[in-house]
């Protein structure tokens, strides 16, 4: 089946389903665990986290992290960083403090429901929202920060979106 026409039916559907009913995506959300952003003057603003996809088809893992220019905003907006596993990225969704930011997060991989090779292809989307409860920062050195997340807590990127793609 054409995704367009599979899109066209949901579509559809989602209309004739009475208001009580849903057809949103109810899979697990990711989850982000022991997220480290350092800012020193003298070297670059550098970030990392874990994340873990618990779907059961990818059950996958990842470090993610990323670097760069201290008193700069240039991490990703808009496209995704590679994480060490390169089917899971991720990007600065919002930004107000180094205490109250979201990650964006994407994930690729097979899914054999959606359609034969090549049109079995997923991508999920999810959101995690940090904020004061959540991130501990405290000054670093001469005019620096550490932020950590506070420890044990996960973080949780509930699915927003899911598209399937060749």
């Amino acid at each position: 089946m054409h995704i367009s026409l599979l899109l066209s039916l949901l579509h559809a559907l989602a209309l004739a389903l009475p208001s009580g009913l849903s057809t949103h995506f109810s899979g697990d959300p990711l989850t982000l665990a022991n997220l480290l952003l350092v800012r020193e003057p003298t070297a670059n603003a550098t970030l990392s986290f874990s994340i873990h996809d618990p779907d059961p088809l990818t059950n996958a893992t990842a470090l993610c992290s990323g670097a760069w220019r201290y008193g700069s905003k240039a991490w990703p907006s808009g496209s995704y960083w590679s994480c060490s596993n390169a089917s899971i990225g991720w990007n600065m969704a919002s930004w107000t403090s180094w205490g109250n930011f979201s990650i964006g997060v994407e994930h690729a991989f097979q899914d054999s429901s959606v359609g034969k090779p090549p049109y079995d292809h997923v991508v999920t989307f999810g959101t995690a929202v940090y904020d004061g409860g959540l991130v501990t920062c405290g000054p670093r050195g001469e005019g620096g920060e550490v932020c950590i997340q506070r420890g044990g807590s996960v973080v949780l990127a509930p699915i927003t979106r899911v598209i399937s793609k060749r």
